[in-house]
C-alpha cells in the first residue's frame, strides 16, 4: 500500500516489520480507548508471528457505513486502492457489501479453520448471503441479541408473584397485567414496555414462526397469519391490556435507558441495555432477573445479531488478511480489543470461558446466546426497517388495524426491494 492509497495518516498506526512484510490496512470501528490500545499491542504481536504489518485506523460508528461504501466504490470506478483491506462491522452490512461485490467470500477458507464448527448456527446464518460467487462473507467475533424478558425482582414480590419467570406469550401477558400499577389513567409502573420499531416486531414474528423476508430476500415472506399474530401481540399491551401507555415509555434522558429509570417492571432488552443499567442505575441492575426466550405460537427463540470481520474483495494480500482475521478473532485478542468497556455476547462455544461471563447476569445471558435466530436482512434493510417501523407504530397507536398495517408494510417492503 502506498502513501497515496492511505487515508489521513494521523489515524494510521504503522507498526513496521523490518525489510519485508505483508501490509494490511484494517479499519476498526467503534472501539473504546482501551480497545484501541489493545489493538496496537496485538498488531505488534501479529507482526512478530507472521510479519503482517497491520496499519490500524480507528473510526467511530456514525457515518462509517457510508464512508466505507464510498471508498469501496472508488476501487471499482477509479481503479485506485482507496479502501481498507479488512474491517469490523455488524453483519447487517453483509447483504449490501456482498451484493455490491465489495467483500471476499470465505467458502474456501472456513474448512481450514477448525473452530468454525463451534459457531452458533445464528452466527453462521448472520454472515450468510446467497450469491452465485459464495455464501459466507464475514468471520464472526461476537454477537448480540434481543427478545429476553428482563424483570424487576422487587416488583414481582410487590405483586405477590412467586411462580417461575414467564416463558410464553400468555404467561408474559398475565405477568404484565399483575405487575401494572396505575393511579387513575397515570401509570405509576408499567407492567411491560416496548418500542414500536422493526426490531421489537421481529421478536414476536420469529416466535410466531414467521420471517419478514423470503429466503432469497427479494420479497416479503407470504405468511400473513404469523405477521398478524406477531403484530397483535405487539399492540395489545397498549391497546387492549392497558399494561403500558400506547406510545410506550421512553428514556428520561442523560443516556439512561427507559427500563433503568425504574418505572417499568418488565421489558425485552438487549444485553447492552443491562450494561446501561449497571452504569447509570446500579440499583435497577441488581434487581433485574433474566428470563428465557419467549415461546410464541410456533417457536421459543429470539433475534440474534452478529459482529464480524470482512475482507475487501480486491485486496492484494488475501492470505495475510485471512490470517489477521483468524488471529484477531481468537479469544485473547478478541477479548482485549472488543470487550474493553463493553459486554458483547458470544458467537461460538469457545467464548463461554471468557471472564466477562463469570458472574450474573452475564453468565446466564451468555449461556442463552446459542438459542437465537438470525434475522434475514436485505441490501436495502435500512429502508425496509424504516417502513416496517412506520406501520408498527401506526398500529400500536390505534391509527390503523393490525391487518391493514401488515398489508401496508408488505406492500411498501416489496416496493423497496423491487426498486433497487
Amino acid at each position: 500500500m502506498t502513501d497515496a492509497a492511505t487515508p489521513d495518516r494521523d489515524q494510521i498506526i504503522d507498526v513496521g516489520c523490518g525489510w519485508f512484510s505483508y501490509d494490511v490496512w484494517i479499519r476498526l470501528i467503534g472501539l473504546s480507548p482501551e480497545g484501541q490500545a489493545a489493538a496496537r499491542l496485538h498488531a505488534t504481536r501479529l507482526k512478530d508471528l507472521k510479519c503482517i504489518n497491520l496499519q490500524l485506523e480507528f473510526v467511530d460508528w456514525p457515518g462509517a457505513f457510508r464512508q466505507l461504501v464510498f471508498e469501496l466504490e472508488s476501487v471499482h470506478t477509479a481503479s485506485r486502492w482507496a479502501a481498507p483491506d479488512m474491517w469490523n462491522a455488524p453483519a447487517a452490512w453483509v447483504p449490501a457489501m456482498a451484493a455490491g461485490d465489495h467483500v471476499h467470500a470465505f467458502a474456501n477458507f472456513t474448512g481450514l479453520w477448525d473452530e468454525f464448527v463451534g459457531m452458533y448456527p445464528a452466527a453462521v446464518e448472520g454472515v450468510t448471503y446467497e450469491l452465485p460467487s459464495g455464501s459466507i462473507w464475514g468471520i464472526p467475533y461476537s454477537a448480540s441479541y434481543r427478545g429476553l424478558p428482563i424483570i424487576r425482582d422487587s416488583h414481582l414480590q410487590d405483586a405477590g408473584i412467586e411462580s417461575d419467570l414467564p416463558e410464553t406469550w400468555q404467561e408474559l401477558n398475565e405477568f404484565a397485567a399483575r405487575l401494572t400499577v396505575k393511579d387513575g389513567e397515570r401509570f405509576v409502573r408499567a407492567g411491560f414496555n416496548l418500542r414500536h420499531d422493526a426490531d421489537s416486531y421481529e421478536d414476536w414474528l420469529l416466535q410466531a414462526g414467521g420471517r419478514s423476508l423470503n429466503r432469497a430476500r427479494t420479497a416479503p415472506l407470504d405468511d400473513a397469519d404469523a405477521k398478524v399474530a406477531a403484530l397483535y401481540q405487539h399492540v395489545r399491551h397498549g391497546q387492549v391490556d392497558g399494561t403500558m401507555p400506547a406510545e410506550g415509555l421512553r428514556s428520561p434522558g442523560d443516556g439512561l435507558h427507559e427500563f433503568c429509570s425504574g418505572a417499568i417492571a418488565m421489558q425485552q432488552l438487549w444485553p447492552e441495555d443491562l450494561v446501561n443499567c449497571q452504569m447509570h442505575a446500579p440499583e435497577v441492575f441488581a434487581d433485574s432477573l433474566v428470563g428465557r426466550p419467549l415461546r410464541g405460537p410456533e417457536k421459543q427463540t429470539m433475534q440474534s445479531f452478529v459482529n464480524c470481520y470482512m475482507m475487501m474483495r480486491w485486496t492484494k494480500e488475501v492470505d495475510a488478511v485471512w490470517y489477521a482475521m483468524h488471529y484477531l478473532r481468537s479469544n485473547v485478542p478478541n477479548f482485549d480489543i472488543h470487550f474493553a468497556g463493553q459486554v458483547p455476547m458470544p458467537c461460538r462455544e469457545q467464548m463461554q470461558s471468557l471472564p466477562t461471563y463469570e458472574h450474573e447476569p452475564y453468565k446466564t445471558l451468555a449461556e442463552l446466546a446459542k438459542h437465537g435466530l438470525a434475522t434475514r436482512l436485505a441490501p436495502q434493510q435500512s429502508e425496509v426497517d424504516a417502513a416496517i417501523t412506520r406501520w408498527v407504530e401506526r398500529a400500536a397507536l390505534g391509527q390503523i388495524s393490525v391487518t391493514q398495517a401488515v398489508e401496508e408494510m408488505d406492500r411498501e417492503t416489496m416496493a423497496i426491494l423491487s426498486s433497487n
